[in-house]
């Protein structure tokens, strides 16, 4: 089962760094947020994404801690997933120790037993990655007993080889100025949002 993870900051230029969900949002001025067309192909030509794939969509990114739990506890959605994480960050930030936040909750879902693979899809020339977590032989975020396969890409060269099982999407409101909001609103569009309160009503 694959997840594809959408950030809308990976879609705003310049990378808005070293922030926190309590943050106030970015101005406007200064940024430059990416067109619906090219979005749209990204998400239906490169990731295979069609409006009858059910997903949800959150604030922070930290939220989708919470959803995918309900999903999972309802049984329909079945870990371990391939993660595909669309981003302009790793959100392996700070450790692996620290409780859960949008920095950080990638470590998380690893120790939950989530994931089977992690797909990091960065915008261009916007690598990220912390080196105390990355093993190179092979290729993996491995920490404490935990190892899991990473493959890096980025949104120009990324292409799925099947549509996701699942689509997630946060607005980051920190790290994305308003006038993003209206690309939010856009993505959510491409896919079959599913409300909490009629979740157990979506197929995966």
């Amino acid at each position: 089962m694959t997840i594809l993870d959408i950030d809308l900051d990976a879609f705003v230029s310049p990378v808005v760094h070293f922030r926190n969900d309590c943050d106030e949002r970015p101005s406007n001025n200064g940024h430059r947020v990416a067109s619906e067309k090219i979005v749209g192909d990204f998400l239906k030509r490169q990731c295979c994404l069609n409006p009858t794939i059910c997903g949800v969509a959150v604030e922070h990114h930290v939220g989708v801690l919470d959803k995918v739990a309900a999903l999972i506890e309802r049984g329909q959605l079945s870990p371990p997933f391939t993660w595909v994480h669309v981003d302009a960050h790793d959100d392996l930030w700070g450790h692996y120790s620290r409780p859960p936040n949008s920095g950080n909750f990638l470590y998380h879902c690893i120790r939950r037993s989530w994931l089977k693979k992690l797909i990091m899809v960065f915008p261009v020339g916007e690598f990220d990655f912390p080196a105390y977590v990355l093993c190179e032989s092979p290729l993996s975020v491995a920490f404490d007993r935990y190892s899991v396969p990473l493959e890096f890409s980025d949104i120009a060269t990324y292409e799925a080889k099947a549509s996701p099982d699942f689509v997630l999407l946060a607005r980051s409101p920190a790290f994305t100025p308003p006038e993003a909001d209206s690309l939010y609103g856009f993505i959510r569009s491409q896919f079959a949002e599913c409300p909490a309160v009629v979740l157990s009503h979506c197929s995966t």
